[in-house]
């Protein structure tokens, strides 16, 4: 049996992995939190920001594991009740804190030993900095985890909703200019 850390750890690294790959493909919109973290680029905003989306990612969890067991009681009538929130799962948030600060302190920490100078991306003029690129990455992992699997969860898929509001937007772009 795996132990909630070495459990954490790879549900972090897996969806570090998707969030990253994201970048380039078709769900481009996760530069978005980037914007929102340069646009709150002092430290202190940034972390709120995160602690912000993380109780939020928290709060559509549960709606989500309220929205499975309630479509596994439809499908299975005698199954047992479940128990919505479990202590493995509390457990694997616990650590996903610990991972994220620690990642955070270690940016923190590596930018002040190594004297690292700040920069800026061309959609900012606001100076960046290693810890606030952490932050900022950590933030897409929790929108990632909110939009496209709490809400998809919960029967919500965002997504295909952007998806068909930008066909429509194309359709009628097309229509007008044709006219």
């Amino acid at each position: 049996m795996q132990t909630p850390l070495i459990t954490a750890l790879f549900l972090g690294i897996k969806k570090s992995k998707i969030v990253f790959f994201s970048l380039y493909t078709n769900k481009g919109f996760f530069l978005i939190p980037i914007g929102a973290v340069a646009l709150v680029v002092n430290l202190k905003s940034a972390i709120h920001l995160l602690i912000a989306l993380m109780i939020f990612d928290f709060i559509t969890g549960i709606g989500a594991s309220w929205s499975n067991k309630k479509k596994a009681e439809k499908a299975d009538p005698t199954l047992e009740k479940k128990q919505l929130i479990s202590s493995e799962k509390l457990k694997l948030s616990g650590v996903k804190m610990l991972l994220y600060g620690s990642t955070i302190w270690l940016a923190y920490k590596i930018e002040e030993l190594f004297l690292i100078k700040t920069f800026t991306l061309d959609f900012s003029e606001k100076e960046l900095t290693l810890t606030i690129g952490v932050i900022a990455f950590w933030c897409m992992v929790e929108l990632f985890s909110i939009i496209f699997e709490n809400f998809k969860a919960m029967g919500f898929d965002v997504l295909k909703i952007v998806s068909k509001i930008f066909n429509t937007y194309k359709t009628a772009k097309k229509e007008i200019k044709n006219m």
